[in-house]
């Protein structure tokens, strides 16, 4: 609480410089000194002083010590006339002033503080520990204490005013003057505290001193808390105290969420769990726009909430502008209340908001956006757990910390029911009378699916909603870093654009790093070692193994590494992707990258899927419906062969036959007719032109299907491969088989047969037999077309 600045009597004071030197001779003046200052009545300042650790100094050697105070109070009492207070009593070493306004009795007590520091104090005393010359950290000859240090509160209010009935002196009563003298118990040996009604008061009145708020506290034997300010002139700037003494008032310092926390309950419950247990690091990890600081600040409200008391302090500190142990040091220290020296070295800011977070207990700590600084992890927050292992710490950042005990938990993107619902959210605050039809409904999906569900993204597209419909959104959001940015003006560039949220992450890659991550963009997600035979980092210094380097993206939130069946696959978010695609065309070499990819792929679909038409077991299904993305971008590499296009187009034609997506088996079909004309290889071009052959006949044109068949066969034949041959007579054998021609079909099964188990009637004899068990009773052109399961291990459909 505050009251309303005073009109003071005299505005020719002015602080005395440190420099100006002690009259040469200071002794006890007369009682008559004082006694020529009226005392102020109604609203009065008074201050209190004492002298810290006077006790032990008495006891260690009385002589100094009363040569000591002596002095002490012969230049209190000396700056008291200049100032023109009213000493109201003392009590050994500890005075009780008054002052008519507040501006007076702040520059009386830093005047006192400049000139205790250069007392002619007596050698003896300068040899304690209590009085002992303390010098700054930053530069040597600056004394921050010496000899006596005199702690002092100023307070200001109406006591009730009594003169004394035998001296006459006015002393003074009441609430205000018990509150006084707490604020003044409040300080440490050579610090001045003012309540928070001095400093509402003193309003600019303050030219050649630092203010520094430590924040609201319970005082012994007050029933209202008080804010408490420090006060030190600019020469003593670097000072540094403890906390104050007494109970800190808890406060929530969080920011107020600008909308609800969607989709983060499960998140929520079991985040709150881990942080009810003391001493815990728990860093928040993810993308740009993942929701890291908004999940963190209603984390930091439910934990207040949840704590048992009224209030409870959660200090938020924002790191982006932070880029050095002494900037996330000060940062931090302005969050957590905690005085620092303008010019304190980062050791000592460290040290201090340590010591300050140790002595109020075990409270939540938020650092928001470390990732610029986390190479300063362990000399800020490693040593603040060290000198505080109680207090909790919960931190936002695009990569983990690394420090021993660290909790790290990843952000995943919103599931589409609550993307769809932020995005609604969202639009509502552009046209509040927007409504969905449930037609919409799957274009609102599509958007968040493209947006990869990530609460940024969702929120600048909302913001679009003013003037494009959700349809013409969705069309235009292949030129999204263009579309999704905000108009707002409080927002930082990294939370206005999409382009300045990557940005952000971007830059702080170092050259190494983002090379791999561009070069990512040729993949639809991949292994790594579909990565190692495709990025190359060479030219940069020092380049790292790629496997190194994609975990470092991993750990950043630039690649997302996901268990697989077949084994941990990476690949980037939509929005990432499309970025590192424009980046990847910027690259030197971009060419040579996209021809290493396709050249990469075309191998692979020969070697891995060219059975998968056959349904054969030794495929995997599941990891071809993962590649099938990078063979169809491989396919459109214009620095293909003919042969690799081939062996794509069957890799993908098998895809598409398993997997039922026949309409895209025209356009395969169409290209591979086209292509196997000017193929290299026979034995590719026969292997294509079967699976053409195949599709076609699937589609229902058993013409065309045996004319492909046919040219198959050719081709077969002109490369020498038996097994190639018999695969496409059998084929070609159902061609005829399945409308009705059997003894077609059984000659040309009989020729496969005979391709492919060449001389070893053995084994011929055994599938028939075996196949005439399984299916005993049949006729002899059903039982041909059924051992086919013998020849390749294909069964129809």
């Amino acid at each position: 609480m505050g009251i309303a600045p005073i009109c003071y009597r005299d505005r020719r004071w002015r602080l005395l410089s440190h420099r100006e030197p002690l009259p040469p001779s200071i002794g006890p003046p007369g009682r008559s000194s004082t006694l020529l200052v009226e005392a102020p009545t109604g609203c009065v300042v008074l201050v209190f002083t004492d002298v810290e650790g006077s006790t032990s100094l008495w006891d260690a050697d009385a002589g100094a010590m009363r040569e000591a105070v002596a002095l002490h109070n012969a230049l209190m009492r000396e700056r008291l006339a200049v100032h023109h207070g009213y000493e109201v009593k003392t009590e050994g070493d500890a005075f009780m002033v008054a002052f008519p306004a507040p501006v007076a009795a702040v520059r009386w007590c830093l005047d006192c503080q400049v000139r205790l520091l250069e007392a002619a104090w007596p050698p003896a005393l300068l040899e304690r520990a209590e009085a002992a010359a303390v010098v700054s950290t930053r530069d040597r000859s600056v004394v921050l204490h010496r000899g006596l240090r005199v702690r002092m509160g100023i307070h200001l209010g109406t006591p009730d005013c009594v003169p004394d009935p035998t001296t006459g002196r006015m002393d003074y009563f009441g609430p205000m003057v018990n509150r006084a003298a707490r604020v003044s118990a409040a300080a440490h040996g050579g610090q001045v505290i003012a309540s928070d009604s001095v400093r509402a008061a003193l309003a600019a009145d303050l030219a050649g001193a630092r203010v520094r708020p430590l924040g609201s506290y319970n005082l012994k034997g007050l029933s209202v808390p008080e804010t408490l300010h420090e006060i030190l002139p600019e020469a003593l700037g670097e000072r540094t105290f403890p906390p104050a003494r007494g109970q800190p008032l808890c406060r929530v310092t969080l920011p107020r969420p600008a909308s609800a926390c969607l989709g983060r309950q499960s998140e929520l419950a079991e985040l709150l769990g881990l942080l009810r247990d003391s001493g815990q690091l728990i860093t928040l990890l993810g993308p740009g726009g993942i929701g890291k600081t908004r999940l963190a600040v209603e984390l930091g409200h439910r934990f207040a909430a949840s704590s048992g008391q009224e209030l409870a302090e959660i200090p938020f500190c924002d790191l982006t502008r932070a880029a050095s142990t002494v900037e996330i040091a000060e940062l931090a220290a302005r969050a957590v209340g905690c005085p620092f020296g303008a010019r304190a070295t980062a050791d000592a800011l460290v040290e201090a908001v340590g010591a300050h977070l140790a002595d109020r207990g075990a409270p939540l700590v938020i650092l928001d956006n470390f990732e610029q600084v986390v190479r300063h992890a362990a000399a800020t927050v490693g040593a603040w757990r060290t000198a505080s292992p109680d207090t909790r710490f919960l931190v936002t950042s695009r990569e983990p910390l690394g420090l021993d005990g660290e909790r790290a938990y990843r952000l995943s993107s919103l599931d589409v029911e609550s993307a769809v619902q932020l995005f609604q959210e969202r639009v509502s605050l552009v046209r509040s009378s927007a409504a969905f039809a449930a037609e919409q409904r799957a274009a609102i999906e599509e958007i968040v699916r493209r947006l990869d569900g990530i609460p940024l993204a969702l929120e600048l597209a909302a913001s679009r909603v003013g003037i494009l419909s959700v349809e013409q959104l969705l069309a235009q959001l292949s030129q999204r870093f263009r579309l999704l940015a905000s108009r707002r003006r409080d927002l930082t560039p990294r939370q206005s654009t999409l382009r300045g949220a990557i940005d952000w992450s971007w830059d702080l890659l170092s050259e190494a790093e983002r090379r791999v991550l561009a070069q990512l963009a040729a993949f639809r997600g991949c292994t790594l070692e579909a990565a190692e035979a495709v990025v190359e980092v060479g030219g940069v210094p020092d380049a790292e193994w790629v496997g190194d380097l994609l975990q470092t993206l991993v750990d950043r939130s630039m690649v997302q590494a996901v268990s697989t069946t077949s084994g941990v696959r990476f690949h980037l978010l939509e929005s990432i992707h499309e970025y590192a695609s424009e980046r990847l065309e910027r690259l030197e070499g971009a060419a040579d990258v996209r021809t290493r990819h396709a050249r990469h792929f075309a191998h692979l679909a020969e070697k891995r899927y060219t059975g998968a038409f056959l349904d054969d077991d030794r495929i995997d299904l599941e990891e071809l419906a993962l590649e099938r993305d990078n063979l169809a971008a491989a396919l459109e590499c214009p620095a293909l062969s003919a042969d690799d296009q081939l062996r794509l187009i069957v890799a993908l034609a098998g895809h598409a036959y398993m997997r039922r997506p026949l309409t895209d088996l025209k356009a395969l079909v169409s290209r591979g007719a086209e292509l196997a004309s000017s193929a290299r290889s026979p034995l590719i071009a026969a292997r294509a032109l079967n699976v053409l052959g195949i599709c076609l006949w699937l589609e229902g044109d058993h013409a065309a299907a045996r004319e492909t068949y046919g040219r198959a066969l050719a081709e077969a034949e002109r490369s020498g491969d038996d097994l190639q041959r018999a695969v496409v007579l059998k084929d070609l054998a159902n061609a005829f088989i399945l409308p009705g021609e059997l003894e077609k079909g059984e000659q040309l099964l009989n020729e496969a047969l005979v391709d492919r188990f060449q001389n070893n009637m053995a084994v011929k004899r055994k599938t028939f037999n075996t196949e005439a068990q399984r299916h005993g009773g049949f006729s002899l052109p059903l039982w041909l077309r059924v051992s086919v399961v013998g020849l390749s291990s294909w069964h129809e459909p």
